[in-house]
């Protein structure tokens, strides 16, 4: 288990005089800012759907990825010579649940390539549909509907395959161009029905992509699927060493999960090894803006083979790592292996078009001083990549400093005290899950109460409020909402919230 040794802030303001940006060395709120994002879970739709329909979100729903995906954090102006800027920026914080010193290292990435030179590579896109009973309904119209909307956001040269499973798996069509009149009569005319075979479906899948494979384009899967898998091979090691097994011979997958079961995590996890991004349709809005602004930025990568690694010097304890499940802590050192990065279409934190946020990819290294005054040298992060457009290898380095004034409430600028918020709400929601699950009720309102008065409070020094963390505020009352509805408990004034540091 990953320790949780989260915590929360200290209420202050902060003036760096810095410019920011998301990306593209144009300042927060330009139309051509965009932030560079890990894959993996791009959303938390699955865990607001819960709350929304009146029930708990049961441990393991909500995970780090998909959650910080949906906060837009700015960073520095991507100043740092390479066509992928990495930033480490260090915060001296203390926690909104116990107020425990914790020093925060955000690590997040830009580029200055402006978007309106990239010209991405034409598309071999090989579309896997599950057309099983579990689909029926309103599942299968979402397909319908976004395929369909995508079809209009493909260009003339991309080559469109799509396969389809439930107990077994068939080819509906290979190879052909969106346009073609049979691509949307296919789509029409899917329909839901038997048992459901997923690894068949992705094997096929990968199968017709290696066919019609092109060096010269880029070849994806997407699968649309609600991971339900009852069929043939079961088990979920099977299909991700499948899947696995495929990107690494350069087959990128991307995943859409809809439907009212879910198996989040296998098909979260699918994307996050394949390096292309999981959705999950909870609206509309959502069926919308992931089939045609986001289509173009999770299916084509800016970098890949991108890895990271954090040594963190002597005097400092590692405590975890956040934001993706593709890092390994081993003693002081973090390793961060994404098989790719893409651009985001948020340009900034007030682009909530649709009701879905994304546009992340900020990920938290959490550390605690064990030795002298917590300042000084604190680390070191490299990155090494490949750049798809042109298969150059890039490298950079930063030196993590704390400096000697670096009491608590120091930050290097505003975007650390956003994560810091951030990682203390995920931490709440992750710990209200678990109270619940257990039968204490009253923990779980306390540490929600606890949360959500700090990051009102945070909220109430900014400038302009955050609309994310606004956002997530409304969840948080929700969350208690349902908990007190569910249980009959209500919270007892001055009742401290549980420790947030427990011991692994």
């Amino acid at each position: 288990m990953r320790n949780l040794a989260f915590a929360a802030l200290l209420l202050f303001s902060c003036d760096s005089g810095d410019k920011y940006t998301t990306g593209f060395g144009a300042a927060v709120g330009d139309p051509l800012n965009a932030s560079v994002g890990q894959g993996g879970a791009q959303d938390f739709g699955e865990f607001r759907s819960i709350l929304e329909e009146g029930n708990i979100p049961a441990p393991g729903i909500l995970d780090d990825v998909g959650f910080f995906n949906e906060h837009s954090v700015p960073m520095p102006l991507p100043d740092c010579g390479q066509d992928l800027c990495v930033h480490g920026l260090l915060g001296v914080l203390q926690n909104m649940i116990n107020g425990a010193d914790c020093t925060v290292v955000l690590v997040g990435m830009n580029t200055p390539i402006d978007v309106e030179t990239m010209q991405r590579p034409p598309l071999n896109l090989t579309v896997v549909v599950d057309a099983s009973g579990s689909m029926e309904g309103s599942p299968i119209e979402s397909v319908r509907t976004g395929l369909s909307a995508m079809l209009a956001e493909l260009e003339p040269d991309d080559r469109l395959s799509v396969v389809t499973f439930n107990a077994d798996a068939e080819v509906l069509f290979q190879d052909l161009p969106s346009d073609d009149s049979e691509v949307q009569d296919q789509i029409d005319a899917l329909i839901a029905d038997g048992r459901t075979n997923l690894y068949e479906g992705l094997r096929i899948g990968f199968q017709v992509a290696e066919e019609h494979h092109d060096p010269t384009r880029q070849n994806r899967l997407l699968l649309l699927s609600d991971g339900m898998t009852t069929e043939g091979i079961t088990a979920s090691d099977r299909i991700l060493a499948l899947a696995e097994g495929y990107n690494a011979r350069g087959y990128g997958l991307s995943t859409v999960g809809v439907g009212t079961e879910f198996d989040t995590h296998l098909v979260s996890t699918l994307a996050e090894l394949g390096g292309g991004a999981f959705y999950y349709l909870e609206d509309a809005g959502a069926i919308e803006e992931v089939f045609t602004e986001e289509i173009n930025s999770f299916l084509v990568p800016l970098a890949r083979d991108v890895e990271l690694t954090i040594d963190v010097e002597d005097g400092w304890f590692l405590g975890g790592f956040y934001g993706t499940n593709l890092s390994e802590v081993d003693g002081s050192r973090v390793t961060v292996t994404l098989p790719s990065v893409q651009l985001a279409h948020r340009f900034s934190e007030s682009d909530n078009e649709l009701g879905r946020r994304g546009g992340g990819g900020a990920m938290l290294l959490e550390l605690v001083p064990t030795d002298g005054d917590g300042t000084g040298e604190v680390g070191v992060l490299r990155t090494d990549y490949e750049l798809v457009s042109t298969g150059a290898n890039q490298s950079q380095r930063i030196d993590i400093m704390a400096p000697p004034d670096a009491e608590p409430g120091w930050v290097f600028d505003r975007s650390v005290e956003k994560g810091f918020v951030m990682l203390n709400l995920y931490t709440a929601f992750d710990m209200a899950s678990r109270s619940c699950a257990a039968g204490e009720w009253e923990d779980a309102l306390a540490v929600l109460d606890a949360v959500g008065t700090a990051a009102r409070e945070w909220l109430d020094n900014e400038e302009e409020p955050d609309p994310d963390i606004s956002d997530d505020l409304i969840y948080v009352d929700l969350f208690m909402a349902n908990i007190e509805a569910r249980s009959g408990v209500v919270l007892t004034p001055g009742r401290v919230a549980a420790d947030p540091w427990p011991v692994d």
